[in-house]
């Protein structure tokens, strides 16, 4: 008598599967990859070969073309601006210069085949299609860099500043403050990206083009202008400021600031701060290094006909010892 089958379909049951882990991760894997490619095949149903639609390089719609149509369009839109001089900015100077002489060259096929390889990729076809906006592709440039090094020096040597320091002059009685500058250099591998990434320039929404900024390196005056101001008000103006009467054998001499200025100097001082220097000549000349000072106030009183017309309070620092540099 034959026994009834488990299944109850009157057929011997089929052995039982054994699932292993290995056989796990395979149907795991098969089912992720069905899940990955539908989103993909409806993709590429709605993008084909072409460019995606909504793509733009530098602003210029490729959406929709075969890469020998953006190839086209671009050389149209961009070839113009790419052949165009390159307004740079350096610190505050702006200068122009040929895009050849720069090495500079846009590769608008490499462009085109770019923005079609771009919107077949997977990850870029699933992305876009629960992505909003059109993307913006960066064009592929073309460097010399050799070349383009060669043109950053020229140009670095023809907008470079050299730092100079705050200082005041004294020449025919008068004294007058030098405006400290901030020294200015053009970083060369800095402003290869810059080429790179800036290159070529097109209008922003105002219809201008801004010149493409590079980077430079900037060097600090150590004496800056409120150093030249303090020292020029609290020295060199008031020693300038009347004539200089001098007593020699109970005679007087009256010397006008003209003379004293040629023999005014001022240097920095180990603290950053313009100081006096007397200045000296001839073999018996010995440099001597200052003393540390002292402030003082002085009342001036001005006498006209006998009769006192005016007075004031000079405010100073005294040096008991100058510093004295000979040959100068």
């Amino acid at each position: 008598m034959r026994r009834a089958s488990p299944t109850g379909t009157g057929t011997p049951a089929e052995p039982g599967r054994r699932w292993t882990a290995t056989g796990i991760a395979g149907a795991a894997a098969g089912a992720a990859a069905v899940g990955f490619g539908g989103p993909y095949a409806a993709g590429l149903l709605l993008t084909g070969e072409e460019v995606a639609a909504g793509t733009k390089v530098r602003g210029v719609a490729m959406g929709g073309m075969s890469r020998d149509e953006a190839r086209q369009t671009l050389d149209r839109a961009l070839g113009p601006v790419a052949a165009a001089p390159v307004a740079l900015r350096i610190g505050e100077r702006t200068e122009r210069a040929d895009p050849a002489a720069l090495g500079l060259s846009l590769d608008s096929a490499a462009t085109a085949d770019r923005a079609a390889r771009t919107g077949s990729d997977p990850l870029t076809v699933i992305g876009r299609l629960f992505a909003s906006g059109d993307p913006d592709l960066a064009p592929v440039v073309r460097l010399d860099e050799k070349a383009a090094r060669a043109a950053l020096d020229g140009t670095g040597k023809k907008t470079g500043v050299r730092a100079r320091e705050g200082s005041v002059t004294f020449a025919q009685g008068k004294a007058w403050a030098v405006a400290p500058a901030t020294g200015i250099a053009v970083d060369v591998d800095g402003s290869l990206d810059a080429l790179r990434t800036g290159y070529p320039r097109t209008s922003d929404p105002g219809g201008g083009t801004e010149p493409l900024a590079l980077p430079v390196g900037r060097t600090e005056p150590k004496v800056g202008r409120p150093e030249t101001d303090r020292a020029l008000k609290e020295f060199a103006e008031p020693a300038l400021s009347a004539p200089v009467t001098l007593a020699v054998a109970g005679r007087k001499m009256s010397l006008s600031p003209a003379v004293p200025s040629k023999h005014l100097s001022l240097k920095v001082d180990g603290r950053g701060r313009l100081a006096p220097v007397r200045t000296g000549g001839g073999p018996k000349c010995e440099p001597q290094s200052p003393l540390e000072g002292f402030d003082v106030a002085v009342d001036r009183v001005f006498v006209r006909g006998g009769k006192e017309v005016g007075r004031e309070t000079m405010k100073t620092r005294h040096t008991p010892r100058d510093r004295v540099t000979c040959g100068a």
